[in-house]
């Protein structure tokens, strides 16, 4: 049923094609207000200072040395492994389940069926057309097709059909398959660009692993960091002294809608409680945060 299409015809009657047709009379405008009014209402807006506190704003400020980058980087050195990977371009036409009528087909009908679109899809191929064009035309893979026919990079065990796998993994950068058959269907591959595996080594992922460290340091340090911010909070320290001593920016909304303004700070559902408190407080005055993040 994947596979069917249908092509429609329809006339469209828009509401708004018809507004010079209508007369309204000042008494029934009045009345739609009266009724209405309270969606015309201005929702109460304030401009919100605040100090986004995250693990991950911390991270660069946390001194890594060289010791405990390599020990980070033995201690987690398969995480740094780089399988061989390929980057495909396919065509997939799969095997018709029935014929006319809902005729189910023997294995031989369905295997003609699904080479019959192959064939035309190689002509193609043969005449010039590029493989993108062909794939957006004939693969029954729709999600791929209206990309021309372009997967993400795939590595092995990613794509569960063994002559699928077998197949993209033996060709080189730039090279077509030929026709595969897999229990599914069949299969045409072009590899757009590979990748050939790569053992873990310190140097190439220093970065990675100083980050990942500087990462580590800043979660273990969080709640102090946090408790430091509510303590000054407290205490009465003004937003800009406490961003400064947090070496932290303090960030500004601009008007929002206080009826919806954790929308404005991206803030999660556990936020919104110590959010509003916040907003009822008088002009100028902070509050701590409760929760994490």
């Amino acid at each position: 049923f994947a596979l069917e299409k249908r092509k429609a015809q329809y006339v469209l009657f828009k509401p708004s094609d018809y507004l010079d047709e209508v007369s309204i009379s000042e008494d029934e405008r009045q009345k739609e207000y009266e009724n209405t009014k309270e969606s015309f209402r201005n929702p109460q807006q304030g401009s919100l200072e605040y100090i986004r506190l995250t693990p991950e704003r911390l991270t660069g400020r946390y001194l890594v040395s060289d010791a405990e980058a390599q020990a980070y980087f033995e201690s987690n050195k398969n995480s740094f492994h780089k399988p061989e990977r390929v980057l495909l371009r396919h065509v997939f036409v799969s095997f018709p389940v029935a014929g006319q009528h809902a005729r189910p087909l023997s294995k031989e009908e369905q295997e003609a069926a699904a080479k019959e679109i192959m064939d035309k899809a190689l002509a193609d191929l043969a005449a010039g057309k590029d493989f993108a064009e062909v794939a957006s035309l004939y693969s029954h893979d729709q999600q791929s097709a209206i990309q021309g026919g372009m997967l993400d990079w795939i590595t092995r065990g990613d794509i569960p059909i063994k002559e699928f796998e077998d197949a993209a993994f033996a060709l080189k950068k730039g090279e077509r398959s030929g026709v595969v058959a897999s229990t599914q269907g069949l299969h045409l591959l072009e590899v757009v660009d590979r990748e050939d595996e790569r053992q873990p080594d310190f140097a190439a992922n220093k970065e990675a692993v100083v980050k990942a460290v500087g990462m580590q340091k800043a979660y273990d340090d969080f709640a102090s960091v946090l408790q430091r911010a509510e303590d000054g909070l407290s205490l009465g320290t003004p937003f800009a002294e406490l961003g400064e001593k947090l070496k932290l920016p303090v960030q500004k909304t601009g008007l929002v809608p206080l009826t919806d303004p954790e929308k404005a700070l991206a803030l999660k559902d556990d936020s919104r409680t110590p959010l509003n408190e916040a907003i009822a407080l008088p002009l100028g005055s902070a509050k701590p945060r409760e929760t994490q993040g």
